[in-house]
């Protein structure tokens, strides 16, 4: 293994993580990026980048940092050569939280089975997979995993992720160069303030705004700037001797409630309502953001607390290298509120 890269190969850089992730390898390193990205050729891939990264608000990078193989993680991938790659960062996926399993298998799992075994053709690459952090239980820490029934009670993306975190798994088993980092729910930079429109989180936030309310609840809702998760991913990137097989890249202690998160973006008007209420007000009417996510509020049952995740193991390795998680306060809130404020109708 390389600790200093010359060459990466970063999938998912046209999302909200892996545009992060091109930002801090860039920034950190003096390695040629690789992006592969799903187009129709590597300059619509390359118009792609560019186009994701200048709605991130993202300075311009020299064209000769980094470059583009178009390819689609869902179908077989292109001979890429690992010989001349050091290290791959692998944060592309098929996200949909309501899709069937079979439906994001080729992407997520069956993608996955193949930067594997391109990465095992490379000489010492090591291979940085971002999972999820529902692939883990509350109780033991970072290396403790999920049963397969725990995990096939979730979604179908849920349980992809899963199923390609044990493909990762079984390569470390071997010996591989491979680390796993499971990121929580990400939101956006939390100094440039915007995030992914389609994401829970946003959608949350964006219904509070829009129709005056917030759910009311004390519960946690993990709310994890992406700058955190990318800068901890490059960390072990760059020090693969003595970085941790599993990394838990969430928020555990700065995250606010859904009462308080929502209030915060909502104003100082907006009304808390009880669950039932508030799906009827937010959730349920036909033009509202989390109406494509209905089924995660059920009636007469909320369910969508989370975490906290163990991640103390994580926080000092990251804490003993300058990297710590950026406290979500009302001053962040703020930033989320106005990035969401651009986007509403």
């Amino acid at each position: 293994m390389v600790a200093r890269p010359r060459r990466v190969l970063l999938t998912g850089a046209t999302g909200l993580l892996g545009a992060h992730l091109l930002e801090e390898l860039l920034a950190q390193t003096d390695a040629h990026v690789v992006c592969l990205v799903r187009a129709g050729s590597a300059d619509l891939g390359r118009a792609r980048v560019r186009e994701v990264r200048a709605r991130y608000h993202m300075e311009e990078s020299p064209d000769a940092r980094w470059s583009v193989v178009a390819a689609d993680l869902a179908e077989a991938l292109p001979e890429l050569g690992f010989g001349d790659v050091d290290a791959v960062v692998h944060a592309g996926a098929g996200v949909n939280w309501l899709a069937r399993y079979d439906a994001v298998r080729g992407a997520n799992v069956l993608g996955t089975e193949a930067l594997l075994r391109l990465a095992a053709s490379g000489a010492g690459t090591a291979f940085h997979h971002v999972s999820t952090i529902s692939t883990a239980p509350l109780a033991g820490d970072e290396r403790s995993f999920l049963s397969f029934d725990e995990a096939a009670a979730g979604s179908g993306y849920a349980l992809s992720k899963w199923v390609a975190e044990c493909e990762v798994r079984s390569a470390q088993t071997e010996g591989a160069p491979v680390f796993v980092h499971r990121p929580g729910l990400v939101t956006g930079h939390h100094r440039r303030g915007i995030g992914n429109p389609s994401d829970f989180v946003h959608r949350y936030l964006r219904a509070c705004r829009q129709y005056g309310v917030y759910l009311d609840r004390p519960e946690h809702l993990d709310m994890t700037p992406v700058d955190y998760v990318a800068r901890g991913i490059v960390a072990a990137v760059l020090d693969p001797t003595h970085a941790p097989a599993v990394t838990h890249l969430c928020n555990v202690h700065t995250s606010p409630s859904f009462a308080a998160a929502g209030k915060a973006v909502a104003g100082s008007d907006a009304r808390g309502l009880d669950y039932e209420a508030f799906r009827q007000a937010a959730v349920l009417p036909p033009e509202s953001p989390l109406r494509a996510l209905a089924s995660y509020f059920p009636p007469g049952h909320f369910g969508l607390g989370s975490g906290p995740w163990p991640d103390a193991k994580t926080r000092a390795w990251l804490g003993a290298r300058g990297v710590a998680c950026p406290v979500v306060d009302e001053e962040v809130l703020a930033r989320y509120g106005a990035a969401l404020g651009e986007s509403l109708p």
